[in-house]
């Protein structure tokens, strides 16, 4: 399984934090990290699954341990032989081990997926038709 990371990830990480917090070496090393992986394709370990961030393997020249990859970096997803259903189920079981009652929703990956056009209709829609109003409260009609 690969994830496709956004070109324009390491800016955007730059804006989510705010000036007056500053950066710590950790995080500076993580945002070098980034910068060298954005736009590229990159293995998922698919030990442990989340529905919101993936786990990479050891990048060469990168990371040796792999990285932690929010949602939000990614623009797309290659599921190859787990495929999309394989990858779910993986995510249900972890969830179900580590934290019992807790019930993935898969809206993170479905919108995403929808963003990479590999759907066709929008999971933020689906939502705000059924309660009837969007995310600023407007009804919807």
């Amino acid at each position: 399984m690969k994830i496709l990371i956004k070109g324009t990830a390491n800016k955007e990480d730059a804006r989510k934090t705010p000036a007056n917090v500053g950066y710590t070496k950790s995080h500076m090393d993580f945002r070098r990290m980034m910068l060298a992986i954005q736009g590229t394709w990159v293995e998922v370990d698919t030990k442990y699954c989340f529905e919101d961030q993936f786990n990479t393997v050891p990048i060469e020249g990168v990371s040796s341990n792999g990285m932690r990859i929010q949602i939000e970096s990614v623009a797309d997803i290659d599921f190859e032989d787990l495929g999309e259903e394989g990858f779910k189920k993986k995510v249900t079981d972890y969830y179900a081990n580590a934290w019992p009652g807790l019930e993935p929703k898969f809206y993170h990956i479905d919108r995403l997926l929808f963003k990479a056009g590999k759907r066709e209709k929008d999971p933020a829609k689906e939502i705000e038709e059924k309660r009837g109003y969007d995310i600023w409260g407007k009804p919807i009609k």
